[in-house]
């Protein structure tokens, strides 16, 4: 009796052993599984992590050449700005109405103009500001042009060497003005294609990156 007792105990302990064992075995089971489901979060996290550096990188780049391209720009507008006092001052001593109408109108345009490229680096972020540079730049060259036009009547004016100088300057700045003005709008249309265009979208969007706009 007593040895059937015993066995029946070591049978009981054996079977709660198989069972612990088995309890312990699929506890383990499931954290393996549990951390493998981990690890591949942690793999799908990074590789996203990364997607987006990279391609923030690259949208910061193609900001970047934006931003320099409209930083040439605005150095010619600064210079057209920084020589017209000398026109100015060449054509006052001409006593003549209409060069003395053009010039006070010149000057009223020069004052808003000069204004605008001390505060130039934020012109391109904002539509409203931005519209009011390219107008202002915009009636002040239509405005020199006018000036040049009426001046060029007299030879006394147009054979003058200081201002056949500062004719060419001008007309040099036009010119840099008319090109650095389409270099920017193509590096406006590479940033806002690549915005658009999938997955540089998403960062896009996560960055807070919105198109920019023409000049």
């Amino acid at each position: 009796l007593a040895k059937s007792a015993d066995f029946n105990k070591k049978f009981t302990l054996n079977i709660f052993h198989i069972i612990f064992l088995y309890i312990e075995e699929t506890i383990m089971k499931k954290r393996t599984k549990f951390t493998i489901f981990l690890f591949i979060v942690g793999l799908i996290c990074l590789g996203a992590l990364g997607l987006y550096s990279s391609q923030l990188t690259k949208i910061n780049e193609k900001q970047d050449n934006i931003y320099k391209e409209w930083t040439t720009l605005s150095e010619y507008y600064r210079r057209r700005s920084d020589i017209t006092p000398q026109l100015m001052n060449l054509l006052h001593s001409v006593r003549d109405s209409q060069i003395k109408k053009e010039c006070d109108e010149l000057n009223n345009l020069w004052k808003v103009a000069k204004a605008d490229c001390e505060s130039y680096k934020k012109h391109y972020l904002n539509e409203d500001t931005f519209a009011g540079h390219k107008a202002a730049q915009d009636a002040f060259e239509e405005q020199l042009n006018k000036v040049f036009s009426a001046a060029n009547n007299y030879s006394v004016i147009k054979n003058s060497p200081e201002y056949s100088k500062l004719e060419k300057e001008f007309r040099t700045l036009a010119e840099n003005i008319k090109d650095k003005r389409e270099d920017f709008n193509k590096r406006v249309q590479i940033y806002n294609d690549t915005i658009a265009a999938f997955p540089e979208m998403i960062t896009a969007k996560i960055n807070g990156n919105t198109p920019l706009f023409f000049y």
